[in-house]
């Protein structure tokens, strides 16, 4: 989130409408799947903090934009004064450096970077995304538990 910003959207805003994605949005992420997700799960923090920031420049490229990345924060972030996503080193996320991504473009909505975030995901990594689901009442998306 953009520091500051406190309204959240629900799941059914994230949901829905859809997001119409550019194809070269979806290329870039695909790309980068292909090359930096394979054993995800077994990599180092540190290996996908730096993936991340990979992930961060290739959609720069999608978007012609400049921006400063700070992996060593403890914090997803997007500062504009700085122009810097901020990358928690503790705890790497595809969905939150799409959505400090989305920052970056779109300003506060947190709306907009929730829907474009998590609908990027879900396209992109399909399989991933079956195994999470909205924590109850929350915009946060969590492992599924076993029912």
């Amino acid at each position: 989130m953009i520091i500051g910003s406190k309204n959240y959207p629900t799941e059914k805003d994230i949901m829905n409408p859809e997001v119409d994605f550019k194809n070269a949005t979806v290329k870039a992420v695909l790309e980068w799947k292909l090359n930096f997700f394979p054993n995800w799960n077994t990599k180092a923090k540190e290996e996908q903090v730096n993936a991340l920031e990979e992930l961060i420049q290739k959609l720069c490229g999608v978007y012609g934009e400049k921006v400063i990345v700070d992996k060593k924060t403890d914090v997803f972030c997007f500062i504009p004064k700085t122009n810097t996503v901020c990358l928690d080193k503790n705890n790497p996320s595809i969905i939150s450096t799409l959505h400090e991504f989305r920052h970056k473009l779109n300003g506060p909505d947190e709306t907009s970077a929730c829907r474009w975030s998590v609908q990027l995901f879900k396209r992109c990594f399909p399989k991933s995304f079956e195994k999470l689901e909205f924590a109850k009442g929350s915009h946060l998306l969590k492992k599924k538990t076993n029912g």
